[in-house]
């Protein structure tokens, strides 16, 4: 579905991708984990069209879309929650989710608003309510429902559990799994290494703008390199 091939980004001069390659099929969660400044971020927003590479080739769906504008890249079908969920404060949560749907028709948001509250029930209780007045936990929930209602082929998400209390981080880790269940393929980025590894299909591990370790997400679970540095032992 989406494949990076031999990815470079830069900041001004600084190279912050080095030659990133990496693939996510069809119906996966793959994990993008790695220490703070290793690149990941810049990687989600290298896809969704907020950077544009300077090397290398993006492909989703076949087509190569590494120089496309990021309302093109929504419209192919990709949905990026940023690290820090990024809700619009001062309007209400059904704007909020109004935004998401700006690409689709009103019958399409209307249904897409329906399973987004399926997911997050909780959402449409607090429809009237602005946005910046709920707690982290309920924003977090906005920002993937958000996400949700450009009904995307892949969604991506950084960091969804950043800032939360652990026992809302595991109502996060269960929501994503049952949006996997509807059948959408994930692209998780997130510093609880753990708590990705046991939901991910495949994981990759990125040092310094680059790809250093790829496996199968249970057996990198059980590896004493991946365990010592991102698990703590």
């Amino acid at each position: 579905m989406l494949s990076l091939e031999h990815i470079h980004t830069r900041y001004g001069k600084v190279e912050c991708l080095k030659g990133v390659s990496f693939n996510v099929q069809a119906g996966e969660i793959v994990a993008l984990l790695g220490a703070n400044g290793a690149g990941k971020t810049t990687v989600l927003k290298t896809i969704s069209g907020l950077i544009h590479p300077v090397a290398g080739e993006i492909l989703f769906q076949g087509k190569i879309i590494s120089q496309n504008s990021a309302s093109e890249i929504v419209k192919r079908g990709i949905a990026h929650v940023p690290e820090g969920r990024k809700v619009f404060q001062k309007l209400t949560v059904l704007e909020n989710l109004e935004l998401g749907a700006f690409l689709r028709t009103k019958k399409e948001a209307l249904q897409g608003m329906e399973t987004v509250f399926e997911i997050f029930p909780l959402l449409k209780k607090r429809l009237s309510q602005k946005a910046g007045t709920l707690s982290g936990g309920e924003q977090q929930m906005l920002a993937i429902g958000r996400g949700l209602m450009s009904r995307p082929s892949l969604l991506i998400l950084d960091e969804p559990s950043l800032g939360l209390a652990p026992l809302l981080v595991a109502t996060i880790f269960r929501m994503i799994e049952t949006i996997h269940k509807q059948g959408k393929t994930i692209l998780l980025v997130e510093q609880n290494a753990r708590m990705a590894l046991k939901i991910a299909d495949r994981a990759y591990v990125m040092e310094t703008g680059c790809i250093v370790l790829e496996g199968d997400a249970k057996k990198l679970l059980e590896d004493p390199a991946v365990r010592s540095a991102y698990l703590g032992g």
